[in-house]
């Protein structure tokens, strides 16, 4: 049987006002995290990818992150679907 496909990575988010929340979505799947007003936030993610994408097929990725003060930052990619 084989184990489903996922994206792995880190995300890493520095703020001097401090970080209320980190979100990440990838495909449709979102998460958040709590940032308890630090400066600095970074953590892994590994996210599963739906069944049937083809070869070079792109799997967005989006990060957003909002400080204390309410400033949200965003940045966005992809990833593209390889074989074995």
């Amino acid at each position: 049987m084989r184990s489903p496909d996922t994206v792995t990575g880190t995300i890493s988010v520095r703020d001097d006002d401090g970080i209320d929340s980190v979100w990440l979505t990838v495909d449709s799947v979102r998460r958040g995290d709590d940032g308890f007003f630090q400066s600095t936030f970074v953590s892994t993610y590994k996210f599963p990818v739906p069944a049937g994408l083809v070869l070079g097929n792109k799997v967005p990725i989006l990060g957003e992150a909002r400080d204390v003060i309410g400033f949200l930052g965003v940045k966005d990619s992809f990833v593209t679907v390889r074989g074995p």
